[in-house]
């Protein structure tokens, strides 16, 4: 790989990285307190000791 294809896929990867940052964020910004408080639901959860 060369210098070029690295750094148009470094670029590619920083941008979906920067996309996905921000729907991460967005998600956790319109919780309501009521989601914030509330306890996971795993598929563990039901057989964890």
């Amino acid at each position: 790989m060369n210098d070029a294809t690295t750094r148009k896929n470094l670029t590619a990867v920083f941008t979906d990285f920067q996309a996905k940052r921000a729907q991460f964020i967005a998600f956790f910004k319109n919780l309501t307190d009521e989601e914030w408080e509330r306890a996971a639901s795993t598929p563990n959860a039901a057989t964890s000791p």
